[in-house]
Parts: structure tokens; sequence; C-alpha cells
């Protein structure tokens, strides 16, 4: 998991696991963008949902700085669903 226990961030999930866009990394796909000071992060880390319940396993991830503002970089995240 990324952070510690309890240090949540906010973050946006984009719900398309029966429609990919990727044909590198097929359907199932979810594409989640984290805060940046989270980064690096690698391939088969964990991302988890706030209060548990859902996770999701990384696949690709790549950092995303703003031309404008580092209050807006962020982390775009291909992920699959993990077991919590």
């Amino acid at each position: 998991m990324l952070g510690e226990a309890g240090e949540w961030k906010p973050g946006r999930i984009v719900a398309r696991p029966d429609v990919d866009g990727d044909g590198d990394t097929g359907p199932g796909i979810w594409v989640l963008a984290v805060d940046a000071s989270w980064w690096p992060i690698a391939a088969a880390d964990q991302v988890a949902v706030q209060g548990g319940g859902q996770a999701w396993a990384v696949i690709r991830a790549s950092l995303r700085p703003s031309d404008f503002d580092p209050a807006i970089d962020y982390i775009r995240v291909e992920a699959s669903p993990a077991d919590v």
C-alpha cells in the first residue's frame, strides 16, 4: 500500500472495467488519478479507497506534472482490481 495507514490523499477514479481505450492493457483496466506526492509508484503496488473495501494493483503509472501550478500535479495510474 502507498503511504501510511490513515494518510489519505484526494484522488479520482474512472470506472471503466468493461471498456478500455488502451490496446496494450486490455479490458478490465481502471484509470486512477492519485496525489503526486506518492511518486514514484511501481507496478504491483496497491492503491486503496479510504476506509477499505476496494483496492487496485498498479499495472503502470506516470507522473503528470502541470506546466502552470504544481498544486495540480497528479499520477495517472492504470490498475486492475486487487484483493483488499
